[in-house]
């Protein structure tokens, strides 16, 4: 069952997809020697979905920036095998909202530990990211995983060596900047071995059902995040305010709907990596949720009746509703960070109809198509 799931998946990747994303095509194209593409005022399109187009070609083409510079700043290096910089969060999603100090762009240096090159690179960076042109656009800090030990690819350990919790997903939702190319894909087969063969691999998927997903599911529904328990109120259904000031852990409709279904997705992709004991979900997952949905409607598994069940349970309608309403809390949440960077605002309306109409298409089809275990 387990080769025949492996065989099926490697066939389904390899062949014309049932339910095709829709393009995301970049349109701003970006090099090395010119600055990065400025962000537009989310306000000034009004379609959810052609602003998340916009938003995802801006951001590909600010990454594709970063790959070039960062590749000819480590020219170098560039033949010397065991080390990758890639970047996670929102960076690798393409949805990144504004740039701004408390909103750069994330490093992780992949490294095997075996060649001297991951030790050479890491002193490189560390100087590249005193220099006044990458302050404006990288963090001022970098995460260093070895790709042998799944320990440190589960974890998301802080420049200053504090554990901040088990976050496969800055792996798995990782994008490549410049490197070895092999580095990434070498650590998404040691995370994968884990969560196959490790008997801990289930108890993880658990975990993150209760600490992730259900927390973020309740501040979803209830508007109110807690942060080191005390709560804090992130938007407010009756009244249609949003709030977002990261100084106060004010963050809008982050650790709401948005992580909500980003969740569901990582465990729908553990959960599936862990059933067909294969690593090709994991390898070739794309890292922009709104992909993902695609990526994984198109993918189905064989029970041991022999009987093939989709990954994600939806209709090709509901797919569609699913990343609409996903783009259009993107677009809030866009809308929240625009008026508090810019205009020193924390407090934004949002159309409380519109809005509960989008919410309940979210939670509706997260809780019908995913059958997290």
């Amino acid at each position: 069952m387990f080769e025949q799931n492996r065989q099926s998946i490697e066939a389904i990747l390899t062949s014309p997809q049932k339910y095709e994303c829709p393009k995301l095509t970049p349109e701003i194209e970006s090099r090395h020697h010119t600055r990065c593409p400025e962000f537009k005022n989310p306000f000034a399109i009004e379609d959810s979905n052609t602003y998340y187009d916009w938003a995802h070609s801006f951001n590909g083409a600010l990454i594709a920036h970063m790959q070039e510079a960062l590749k000819w700043t480590t020219k170098d290096n560039a033949r010397e095998p065991g080390w990758q910089l890639v970047t996670t969060g929102s960076d690798a999603r393409l949805e990144k909202g504004i740039r701004s100090p408390d909103s750069k762009i994330e490093l992780i240096l992949l490294s095997d530990n075996e060649t001297i090159a991951g030790a050479k690179i890491s002193e490189k960076i560390s100087d590249l990211l005193i220099h006044p042109y990458y302050q404006e656009y990288l963090a001022p800090n970098f995460e260093k995983k070895d790709i042998r030990q799944p320990q440190q690819l589960l974890k998301y350990v802080s420049a200053d060596g504090n554990l901040m919790g088990t976050y496969p997903n800055r792996l798995s939702g990782a994008r490549p900047l410049c490197g070895d190319d092999r580095m990434l894909n070498q650590a998404k087969s040691t995370l994968a071995d884990y969560i196959i063969n490790n008997p801990k691999g289930g108890e993880l998927i658990r975990e993150l059902r209760k600490r992730h997903l259900d927390v973020f599911k309740n501040c979803f529904e209830t508007g109110i995040n807690q942060h080191k328990g005390q709560p804090a109120k992130q938007y407010d259904w009756e009244q249609g305010i949003a709030y977002y000031n990261p100084q106060q852990q004010l963050f809008g409709f982050k650790y709401g709907p948005l992580r909500y279904l980003q969740t569901a997705i990582e465990l729908a992709v553990l959960h599936a990596t862990r059933t067909s004991r294969s690593p090709v979900i994991l390898e070739n997952l794309p890292p922009n949720p709104v992909e993902s949905i695609y990526f994984l409607s198109n993918l189905s598994l064989t029970n041991q009746n022999n009987i093939a069940t989709p990954v994600l349970q939806l209709t090709e309608q509901e797919i569609t509703d699913l990343s609409e309403s996903y783009k259009y809390f993107i677009h809030l949440h866009h809308q929240t960070q625009y008026r508090c960077h810019y205009e020193g605002q924390s407090a934004m309306p949002f159309d409380r109809d519109t809005a509960r109409s989008h919410a309940q298409h979210l939670e509706t089809l997260v809780t019908k198509g995913f059958k997290i275990k």
